[in-house]
């Protein structure tokens, strides 16, 4: 079932990805940016760490501690 529900959502993030439009390899918005946006933190990993695999499919696939 976690198969399955992996292939879709990644079915739907590519024709996402595939419809945003583009221009130079750049995904451009025809809204403009909000002035501040939503901050997402975590204890488990930094900024630009990768995800540690205890929080993924491969491993525990525990959901890791976001504010």
């Amino acid at each position: 079932m976690k198969a399955l529900i992996g292939y879709f959502c990644s079915a739907a993030a590519l024709l996402l990805a595939c419809a945003a439009p583009q221009q130079g390899g750049k995904v451009e918005s025809s809204k403009p940016a909000p002035a501040s946006g939503m901050v997402l933190t975590s204890t488990v990993f930094k900024e630009g760490e990768l995800i540690p695999a205890k929080y993924s499919g491969y491993g525990e696939n525990a959901s890791p501690d976001l504010a």
